[in-house]
């Protein structure tokens, strides 16, 4: 079955493609063999993320269009915080179809604005110019995350200010970053500085390619090994060992009998 299936993934078929996709996630009987049979690729892929309501969807959406336009196929993943991606960014930047662009979406609340750093070849993060001096205070993983900052809603007042204020942030003397962030105007929902955006993401892409594929896979790398090495332990059976333990409980000699 996986073998058939896999075949179909290679010829571009999209519901076999998403058929796997969730016989991935629920751990379906044979799906590391699928896995294990993935050819490598290059295909880039594409992070999108920012605080709810910065208009990430609308962006997304104008953003596929333009690739469509450009005779790309692109694949969106949209991120829940409750579920477990990996397995789909895994599954979907390993096909060898290099004309394809993954786009991950996530809904900007938690980790999962900082986690997807460790899935995407370009990370953008969407705001909006109602941020106003909350950029002064923004996360420094969301700070840092970011190859790409994009301001959507450009329109509306005090846009240019934030604009400014944001590079003043992310300039070499005052970030963590070696390459520029570029700072990207948007107005989504009329599809204004779509291309730039585009363009700024190709730039990007081929700036870090080299020096970020690999820090990448060995972070899925780790991830997966933690996976695998965890799926024996419970929670549940750690509490029950734990009450075992009396008064005189010390964590780290109790953690060692699992090394």
């Amino acid at each position: 079955m996986w073998q058939q299936q896999l075949n179909e993934i290679k010829k571009g078929d999209n519901k076999t493609l998403a058929r796997c996709i969730s016989l991935i996630e629920n751990e379906a009987e044979g799906y590391e063999r699928l896995l294990e049979q993935l050819p490598f690729s290059i295909t880039p892929v594409i992070g999108i993320t920012g605080p709810p309501g910065a208009g990430k969807s609308t962006l997304v959406d104008a953003l596929i269009a333009l690739l469509v336009q450009a005779g790309k196929k692109i694949g969106v993943l949209c991120v829940d915080p409750s579920s477990p991606f990996n397995f789909g960014a895994l599954l979907g930047d390993r096909i060898r179809m290099s004309e394809w662009y993954i786009i991950l979406e996530t809904v900007g609340v938690g980790q999962s604005e900082v986690e997807i750093a460790g899935l995407a070849d370009v990370t953008v993060v969407v705001v909006v110019p109602e941020a106003g001096d909350e950029v002064q205070t923004m996360k420094a993983g969301l700070m840092e995350i970011a190859d790409i900052f994009v301001v959507n809603k450009a329109d509306r007042p005090d846009a240019d200010l934030f604009v400014k204020n944001l590079r003043l942030m992310l300039a070499p003397s005052f970030s963590n970053h070696t390459l520029p962030v570029a700072v990207i105007k948007t107005i989504a929902s009329q599809k204004k500085g779509i291309q730039e955006l585009f363009d700024a993401i190709k730039n990007t892409q081929h700036q870090t390619l080299n020096t970020k594929r690999n820090f990448l896979l060995a972070e899925k790398a780790f991830h997966l090994i933690e996976q695998k090495k965890m799926a024996a332990i419970s929670k549940a059976d750690l509490k029950i060992e734990i009450e075992k333990e009396g008064a005189d409980f010390n964590l780290y000699q109790f953690i060692k009998k699992f090394y």
